[in-house]
């Protein structure tokens, strides 16, 4: 016999897909409601926060569109209640895309089997060593190799904010706008793919453009190494930006839940 919560269970927003942030931020509703019902009846504010624990517990959110309110709460009371992923930005793409797959199949960087593509191992453990190398640089010597592999940049900075490491990437237009933020692993990752092709694929404005859909050959995290999966871009209640449309296939950390590539 099913359970009488079968009907109402949502165990994509449960167990551990249960989005933590938001199960705070919606007990903080259920417990506003429940104080503002308790001037009527006590016995009332009583059922409404049971009956609302309850909901919380078996489907992991009170309040509809969670993911719309929550950010808003942060950005009013400065509390992460729902923190962003970090920058996904890149260095630059500034070629075709066909002429990027072009150059690194022929500069044996990648081999294609039908419609699957596949990394050499031996450009793979380059990659790797390069990335490793990266990660043991100070912040100064990062940003000069960071500036040195992105196209038309005068510099670069490390900005730090809420325990995210964002490399920020400065155009030689002097423009913020024209700025590239990337998370810092992803920072690693391109910069590490910008040198590993460097001898291989001569053309450095193909190497910048390379270093982006490189990414999606990553099999461990350039910040922490660990394992690389396929998963979603929202775990939480409610969907990224639209309640009908599911949710975006994205390469992720699974030990720090950095998200290196979208699918």
């Amino acid at each position: 016999m099913s359970s009488p919560l079968g009907s109402v269970r949502r165990p994509e927003h449960t167990g551990d897909r249960r989005c933590w942030p938001c199960t705070v931020a919606n007990g903080l509703v259920l417990v506003a409601v429940s104080v503002a019902v308790a001037f009527v009846s006590r016995v009332a504010a009583l059922a409404v926060l049971v009956l609302g624990a309850v909901a919380i517990a078996v489907r992991g959110y009170l309040v509809p569109y969670t993911p719309y309110f929550a950010p808003a709460l942060d950005a009013v009371f400065s509390v992460d209640f729902h923190e962003e992923p970090g920058p996904s930005g890149s260095l630059g793409r500034e070629a075709d895309g066909e002429d990027v797959l072009a150059a690194l199949v022929a500069d044996d960087v990648i081999v294609a089997d039908g419609e699957t593509l596949y990394l050499t191992d031996e450009f793979r453990e380059r990659w790797r060593r390069e990335v490793a190398a990266l990660r043991e640089l100070a912040d100064g010597r990062l940003v000069a190799a960071v500036a040195d592999a992105a196209p038309r940049a005068s510099g670069a900075r490390v900005e730090r904010r809420r325990g995210h490491t964002t490399v920020v990437v400065e155009p030689d237009t002097g423009s913020v706008t024209d700025e590239r933020r990337l998370a810092y692993p992803v920072a690693l990752a391109e910069v590490g793919a910008v040198r590993a092709l460097a001898g291989r694929v001569s053309d450095p404005g193909i190497r910048a453009a390379a270093a982006e859909p490189l990414r999606r050959f990553l099999e461990t995290c350039p910040s922490c190494e660990g394992r690389v999966e396929e998963t979603t871009a929202q775990q939480c209640c409610g969907a990224p930006t639209n309640p009908r449309e599911g949710p975006q296939a994205v390469l992720a950390c699974a030990d720090c839940g950095e998200r290196l590539a979208t699918l």
